[in-house]
């Protein structure tokens, strides 16, 4: 039989005797009195929120049912009190039940040396529960207990049984919701929905532990359950642990939350907000294969994250037709100049990487080089440099896009691919890796004058970064190549005389110093009849000249060499007269003029040009036939500048030190010498009467030795 009349009668006794009657006691006594035969669920005696009931086992065999019937969804406490016992031993199990009685919400032991045990916060919906209470000692002793019940309404909060998808809490948008992991094996499934595109940042906040362990695990699914799109660990110590954002479609999601095992779990109260903010320009999770790529439309800002190390995020692009790309990468920096994202543009395939380039925490802003694209699809993957070096801070992404006219097509990486282009137009292109070699073609349909100009912003390293190389039409027999620098805002070829045909570009980065930056050049052509031909290096590849027509050419390098060929119709006294600009060093010899005989061996006469000398003639007699001049480097000197070559049958007869060819030589003519050398008159070098390559003082001298008489010829 029951003690708990006898424990009623014994407090009865001892109030009145006291004179004092407990202000709960008739709360008491109505539970008390109604729980006399609560041994089965159907007797079970009715619980009622705030109030205490105190009752005890008869014996080993005795069960005691409670009822608690929920009027709404809410948050139900049950807690459990009796005197201690120096045992750790368990006296009592408790179990709390579903309506049927059989399916198992929580369970507690009730220790001898535990004075008050209590169940966490657990949410229920609206129904009825039921408590059991039965022996679990061995041996039996008199225990008696006092039940404590509580309930909360509240219609945000977890609902058990939800350990399964089927029976997720549906939860309501940027709203908190309470729940609790009762158990190391409990898991809490929430379901929501969205009408739109936007993004989610999923909180998880609790009362904080003095552990960093992990405690809880969120995970976000797709529709399915099963697909998982985002996960956190949620430590002891932080009170506050938050997903990044996610950009989400329209749709249901659930969130599932569990313990991070069956040992290292903590029942206390959570609470979890799924925040959203509807905007179509984020990335869609989960997008990190070609398959599920987010489609971006030009010239707009998408924001996206990476999640984990192992998150990749790919993007879609259709272009209806050609056009000039640059991808732009933001983020809020952080001082730290580690590598953490590596975006990458690909072919349709999604495989083909046309150019790529990283992201450091400290650079705010970084943009890929300019690439022109034809119409079609292409892709974007943003990824982790690697699992452990990230950031999940939001990033934006920009595709902007402009006209592609003069701008270089990818890929031109060959002969066979150059892009065809035009005369006296400035191109525009990129060099998107050490690699990258861009092929250019372009065609004349006359002889002329070509130099190449290229543009570039400048860096501070003056190593080469470029070099651009001029072929003929077999793209393999160089012209030309020029090597441009780091620091040089503008480089130009030489002009370069070349007959009709086509010819190629190419501009190839360097390896190690190549600048992932725009740059443009330009083929200035003039067209011309009377300029040299590239290649006249040899005597078999001369260029004819008439007599009396000014032609030009250029030395462009120090190993180039010039041949021409003219003819004589007739014994004549000719001359040959080479023109610059004079721009060389005043006593540095830059070129040697050479004629030689029609068998290009036999040589007749020879002249070395100074740098400041702007005009030097070579004035011979030739007999009816062929000859060829040779325009050679002098040794150690080289002057790219244009020259001009000129076989005149006009001929003054000039004398050796008539300076200012009157005819005579007089102290006039030593006078001019003098101005000369102080730099008051242009160089005449007929004044040069000793013969060394230079007008001095003692050339004056010698002219008036002569006017005197003291010398008869120089």
């Amino acid at each position: 039989m029951k003690k708990i009349i006898a424990l009623i009668s014994a407090l009865c006794l001892m109030s009145f005797s006291s004179g004092y009657l407990p202000s709960d006691f008739n709360d008491v006594i109505s539970v008390s009195a109604a729980a006399s035969e609560n041994n089965t669920k159907e007797n079970a005696s009715l619980l009622e929120s705030g109030n205490t009931v105190s009752a005890a086992l008869a014996d080993k065999s005795d069960v005691d049912w409670y009822k608690a019937v929920l009027d709404s969804d809410g948050i139900v406490n049950f807690s459990f009190e009796h005197d201690t016992v120096e045992s750790s031993s368990t006296y009592m199990n408790v179990y709390i039940y579903q309506s049927d009685g059989v399916t198992e919400v929580y369970s507690l032991s009730l220790k001898g040396n535990a004075a008050l045990t209590s169940t966490p916060d657990i949410g229920l919906p609206a129904g009825s529960y039921y408590v059991k209470i039965v022996w679990e000692k061995y041996d039996f002793v008199e225990m008696p207990y006092n039940l404590n019940y509580s309930f909360k309404k509240s219609a945000v909060c977890e609902t058990e049984d939800n350990n399964s998808k089927s029976a997720a809490d549906p939860i309501e948008l940027n709203t908190d919701y309470t729940g609790s992991t009762i158990t190391g094996s409990d898991a809490d499934w929430y379901k929501f929905s969205v009408d739109k595109k936007g993004y989610t940042q999923i909180s998880f906040t609790h009362d904080t532990l003095e552990s960093s362990s992990v405690y809880w695990v969120v995970n976000l699914y797709k529709s399915d359950g099963t697909t998982l799109i985002s996960s956190i660990n949620v430590k002891g110590n932080a009170e506050t642990s938050k997903f990044p954002k996610i950009s989400l479609e329209s749709g249901d999601y659930y969130i599932k939350v569990m313990c991070s095992s069956i040992y290292t779990y903590s029942n206390m109260n959570y609470f979890l907000n799924a925040g959203f903010t509807a905007d179509d320009t984020w990335e869609t999770e989960p997008n990190d294969k070609k398959t599920e790529a987010s489609a971006i439309e030009e010239n707009t800002t998408y924001t996206g994250t990476i999640m984990n190390g192992d998150d990749v995020d790919f993007y879609k692009l259709t272009l209806d037709e050609a056009k000039v790309l640059n991808i732009n990468f933001e983020h809020d920096t952080i001082d730290d100049s580690s590598v953490y994202w590596i975006a990458g543009l690909y072919e349709s395939d999604g495989t083909t990487l046309i150019n790529s380039f990283q992201i450091k925490g400290n650079e705010g802003s970084v943009k890929n080089t300019s690439v022109s694209l034809d119409k079609g699809t292409y892709y974007l993957k943003v990824s982790p440099r690697s699992s452990y070096s990230y950031l999940s801070d939001e990033y934006y992404l920009t595709v902007n896009t402009k006209s592609p006219e003069n701008w270089e097509t990818e890929k031109n990486d060959t002969k066979n691919t150059a892009n065809a282009i035009e005369l006296n137009t400035s191109y525009n292109f990129s060099s998107m890796s050490s690699d990258d070699a861009d092929w250019f073609k372009f065609s004349a349909e006359n002889d002329g004058k070509f130099s190449l100009s290229f543009e570039h912003d400048t860096v501070e390293n003056k190593s080469t970064v470029w070099t651009v190389g001029i072929y003929e039409s077999d793209a393999t027999t160089l012209i030309h190549e020029m090597n441009v620098s780091g620091t040089a805002a503008l480089s130009k070829t030489p002009v370069i005389g070349l007959p009709a045909g086509d010819y190629f570009v190419k501009i190839k980065p360097d390896s190690y110093y190549w600048l992932d930056m725009d740059a443009s050049f330009t083929v200035n052509y003039t067209a011309s009849e009377l300029c040299e031909t590239e290649d006249n290096d040899s005597k078999a590849k001369a260029d004819s000249i008439d007599i009396n027509s000014i032609y030009t050419g250029t030395l462009m390098t120090s190993n180039d060499t010039d041949w021409y060929k003219f003819d004589s119709a007739e014994d004549q006294n000719l001359k040959i007269i080479f023109s610059h600009d004079g721009n060389g060093d005043e006593t540095s010899k830059y070129w040697t003029v050479s004629v030689y005989e029609s068998d290009g061996t036999t040589l007749i006469t020879s002249e070395n040009i100074y740098g400041q000398a702007t005009e030097t003639s070579i004035q011979e007699n030739f007999k009816k036939g062929t000859y060829y001049i040779k325009v050679t480097n002098y040794p150690y000197y080289h002057l790219s500048d244009e020259y001009s070559l000129t076989v005149s049958d006009k001929v003054t007869e000039t004398k050796l030190g008539d300076v200012d060819g009157d005819g005579l030589i007089t102290s006039a003519d030593a006078l001019q010498v003098l101005q000369m050398v102080v730099g008051t008159t242009e160089l005449n070098y007929t004044g040069d009467v000793d013969g060394d390559g230079q007008i001095t003082s003692a050339d004056a001298l010698q002219i008036l030795n002569y006017v005197v008489g003291n010398i008869s010829s120089f």
